[in-house]
């Protein structure tokens, strides 16, 4: 997960603390984390979909389109092998699989052996839930209880931020980062709508900073509790409850260097792709034109 990790961020000093942004004098994407400087980077957000997701004109469970292969016989590029190596690391297993890339390997190993650590008839029921549903597997053919994965990442702020509460108070200390905008919806307080009931979603957090940085705190806000998202937490929580999360923060009166970061993979599963309403492509048709589906006739027959 380490080697995944600094892979996906790069050498600190190519790294920002904001998202990646086009150069025109070098014609290329500087800045952000290295995962983030590609063409394939279509994510307004620091929140990257890096598991399958729904095509929703198609009804069809699919790559996203930041990690599809545009052409057949395309070989696959630095990007998406480090796509898959975070996602594997992160949900396998550990059960015999082919050979895969490291970033898919690195999140799935750790989201599945922690949620294995809960009640041993609540790790059952899911593992039955699963071969009932069929559902697409991430990482390896092991992994039974995610269906996709996300990336959200943000940089660290300036001490001072802590001190606004208001977004109309002035800030001009350059320390000051508002960096949890950085994620999108998924910066600030919010349920996942879309996940489904009785499953579980798991978050890793793989930050990069100094070690006197407060790492940031994430929030079950139902529960009225939190955690310090230091390096190696995993936590197993339900996405339907609302939850939300604050960014790491320098120590007061020290100045940012400008590459630490908050790494944190989260892999939930999908109501979609367990509730039998889409299709899933099994491989192309000969001709290049569309592919061979799995049905939710073939899964719930009448």
């Amino acid at each position: 997960m380490d080697e995944a990790q600094e892979e996906a961020l790069g050498p600190r000093a190519e790294r920002t603390l904001g998202k990646a942004s086009w150069d025109p004098q070098t014609s290329s994407l500087v800045g952000g984390a290295a995962i983030e400087r590609s063409a394939r980077n279509l994510d307004s957000a620091r929140a990257h979909t890096i598991g399958p997701t729904r095509e929703t004109p198609r009804n069809v469970i699919a790559p996203p389109a930041s990690g599809k292969l545009k052409n057949i016989g395309a070989e696959w590029d630095d990007n998406l092998r480090l796509r898959a190596k975070v996602i594997k690391v992160s949900v396998d297993s550990g059960a015999p699989r082919p050979r895969e890339s490291h970033h898919v390997q690195a999140g799935s190993s750790i989201a599945h052996t922690s949620l294995k650590t809960g009640p041993p008839r609540t790790v059952e029921n899911l593992e039955m839930y699963s071969e009932v549903h069929n559902h697409l597997r991430l990482g390896s053919n092991g992994s039974t209880s995610f269906t996709t994965m996300q990336l959200n990442m943000c940089g660290a702020q300036g001490w001072g931020k802590l001190l606004s509460h208001s977004e109309s108070m002035p800030l001009t200390d350059p320390n000051i980062v508002c960096s949890m905008k950085d994620m999108g919806r998924v910066g600030g307080d919010h349920f996942d709508s879309h996940d489904c009931k009785g499953l579980y979603t798991n978050t890793i957090s793989w930050p990069d900073m100094p070690d006197d940085y407060e790492p940031g705190l994430f929030f079950l806000l139902f529960a009225k509790i939190y955690m310090r998202m230091e390096k190696h937490l995993a936590v197993n929580f339900s996405g339907l409850h609302k939850h939300g999360g604050s960014a790491p923060t320098a120590p007061d009166g020290t100045p940012l260097k400008g590459w630490e970061t908050r790494f944190v993979l989260v892999s939930y599963p999908q109501n979609l792709m367990y509730n039998g309403s889409v299709r899933f492509p099994l491989f192309a048709n000969p001709n290049n034109q569309d592919a061979v589906y799995v049905t939710p006739e073939m899964n719930y027959p009448e």
